[in-house]
């Protein structure tokens, strides 16, 4: 849908199961086709759209970990500009509990609380993300 390098590992990973290759392969390819054109639709603040693709691409469950987190990281900041915020809580949970880098879950912790309106929750995850990370910025209502 939104470039031909996607389309292609779609037809190459296909092309590979009828040579004989395992699904796992396909569903490989496919999740991380998911995953690039959803990171694309956030970088272009198309939401809604940004939220399905990393859905497909976390529900064909054929990311890598990191993978995994990036999705997961970006459909909860995506559902925070929807104000969808209790399923971006659960997404941020859920990267709480085992994410490799915590200062970016923080962070987007702490825009769900300046979103809602928790100015001192926001402040208190900011502060725990740059005692991680100093190189998190804080959002201009903070400063």
């Amino acid at each position: 849908m939104y470039d031909l390098k996607g389309r292609i590992r779609i037809m190459a990973s296909l092309m590979l199961c009828l040579a004989g290759c395992t699904d796992n392969a396909a569903l490989t390819v496919v999740g991380e086709t998911s995953l690039d054109d959803g990171l694309r639709a956030f970088e272009s603040q198309e939401y809604d759209e940004s939220v399905s693709l990393l859905s497909k691409a976390l529900e064909r469950g054929a990311l890598n970990a990191d993978l995994m987190c990036e999705a997961r990281l970006k459909r909860a900041l995506a559902r925070i500009e929807l104000e969808e915020y209790d399923l971006a809580q659960e997404d941020l949970d859920f990267l709480m509990e085992g994410a490799p880098d915590t200062s970016e879950v923080l962070a987007a912790m702490g825009r769900l609380a300046l979103k809602q309106g928790d100015i001192e929750q926001a402040k208190k995850h900011y502060a725990e993300a740059r005692k991680i990370n100093p190189a998190i910025l804080l959002p201009s209502e903070l400063r």
